[in-house]
């Protein structure tokens, strides 16, 4: 279990007063875009709305995280239940499965009806870097990230399942006082300052692209986007103003991302990049890219990441570190 702990100090948490309800019902259109037709998502949730103390970025992470997870176990489609409930546990319940605390809970749990786990799986599910996807496939790394965030969330990650009988995973979160940070069903800001700068987004899956270019649009900035490198380069060249930021991914059919970024910045030399990628190890390519310190976004991310992740890389470039 240490080397779990260890893992979760990298994660920084702010966590402020969340109504959890609303939170799954604002994410909920990015879950369904990101599981596909052949899956069916559903939430059920206690009419109350759940005040829980989290980072909600980081809480939205780790049910994107468990949903991306019960998708890669149903390649054949299937079902996946988001559910809430209240719950009490006493004193003597902890001590029969801790980490559970005692107190006031909310139970936010994540089902799917996949391929499911025996229990030498279940007992490596959350280390770092294990995976059972083919190689290339996953890094290891969501269900690891999801317990270092509930675990320095106050909170407790278990999960249910045996061999084709699904998966369910069960998050106790310790039950706040209701503290409303802003009106029940407002988006939260997407970054604390407007973008007004030009940004090439490249993604070769349209409905990662879509959203990425709809939260940057939000945020302020000037988008535009194309769905490979070979478009990307038609574009950086007719564009009028400058590009002030490349966001692509790595790998895409034709021109990788290392490449359609050393083409470009033969002419602009100084061009901020960041790197997308849902690759664990692409091998000569990702070598590049770790050789050169670009900044890198792992797959699958939340939108106020990708927003607030853009701001960083801009702002690196235009403050230097002397």
């Amino acid at each position: 279990m240490s080397h779990l702990l260890t893992f979760s100090v990298c994660v920084r948490l702010a966590p402020r007063g969340e109504y959890l309800s609303v939170v799954l019902l604002e994410i909920f259109k990015l879950l369904r875009l990101s599981v596909g037709e052949r899956i069916q998502i559903s939430l059920q949730l206690l009419p109350e709305p759940c005040p829980v103390l989290v980072d909600r970025g980081q809480i939205e992470q780790v049910v994107l995280n468990l949903v991306i997870n019960a998708r890669d176990a149903m390649p054949g489609g299937g079902r996946i239940t988001i559910t809430t409930r209240q719950v009490e546990l006493d004193a003597v319940q902890a001590l029969e499965a801790p980490p559970y605390r005692p107190g006031r809970h909310v139970l936010l749990g994540v089902g799917d009806t996949g391929e499911g786990m025996d229990a030498a799986t279940q007992a490596r599910i959350f280390e770092p870097f294990f995976t059972t996807k083919d190689r290339g496939r996953g890094t290891g790394l969501g269900l690891a990230t999801a317990y270092g965030i509930v675990q320095q969330s106050g909170g407790s990650i278990h999960v249910r399942s045996a061999p084709g009988e699904g998966a369910k995973f069960d998050i106790y979160l310790p039950y706040s006082d209701p503290v409303p940070t802003r009106p029940a069903g407002a988006a939260a800001p997407l970054h604390p300052a407007p973008g007004v700068e030009s940004v090439l987004v490249v993604e070769d899956e349209p409905q990662v692209r879509g959203l990425m270019r709809e939260a940057l649009a939000r945020a302020g900035y000037r988008v535009l986007e194309a769905p490979n490198g070979k478009d990307a380069l038609e574009i950086a060249g007719w564009l009028p103003g400058g590009l002030d930021l490349l966001v692509t991914d790595i790998v895409m059919p034709g021109m990788d991302g290392t490449d359609l970024v050393n083409r470009l910045r033969a002419t602009r030399p100084t061009l901020p990049v960041l790197y997308v990628t849902g690759y664990a190890d692409t091998g000569e390519i990702l070598d590049q890219v770790f050789q050169t310190e670009a900044p890198i976004l792992h797959k699958p991310f939340m939108m106020d990441r990708l927003v607030r992740r853009v701001r960083e890389v801009l702002d690196a470039a235009a403050h230097p570190a002397q």
